[in-house]
């Protein structure tokens, strides 16, 4: 996570599904709204890089 995640974030804060400003990149906890939850995780995993699910 860094300030594009961040950014996504923000850009679509309040968003819900079905809405024009909804963007599933930034629900992050796949709960079709942008909020505090998002923001949150984003925060937790501040820096942090995605596994790529390899070994």
């Amino acid at each position: 996570m860094n300030i594009v995640d961040a950014s996504l974030v923000g850009l679509h804060w309040n968003a819900r599904r079905g809405t024009a400003g909804y963007h599933h990149g930034a629900d992050l906890n796949n709960d079709d709204r942008v909020n505090i939850l998002d923001a949150a995780l984003v925060g937790l995993n501040w820096n942090r890089v995605a596994s790529s699910g390899g070994v």
